[in-house]
């Protein structure tokens, strides 16, 4: 699942280890997530976009050129 989790943290000047704390997930867990290697229960995507400061959409939508049709 793609999502925008560490183009965020980094426009926000986070690591991985300060955003992991302040999300209260691992930081080897959130790595995976920010990978697309795992997805997150609703409860850590809540914790993570909390963390953020945005909605757990902003995280996850997909972006519009995602939704084009190929060609």
């Amino acid at each position: 699942m793609k999502n925008r989790i560490k183009r965020i943290r980094n426009s926000l000047g986070l690591s991985q280890d300060a955003l992991a704390q302040k999300a209260g997930v691992s930081r080897p867990f959130l790595s995976t997530i920010e990978t697309g290697s795992a997805v997150p229960t609703v409860k850590n995507a809540i914790k993570i976009a909390e963390a953020l400061g945005v909605t757990v959409d902003e995280l996850f939508a997909p972006d519009e050129e995602d939704s084009r049709p190929s060609s």
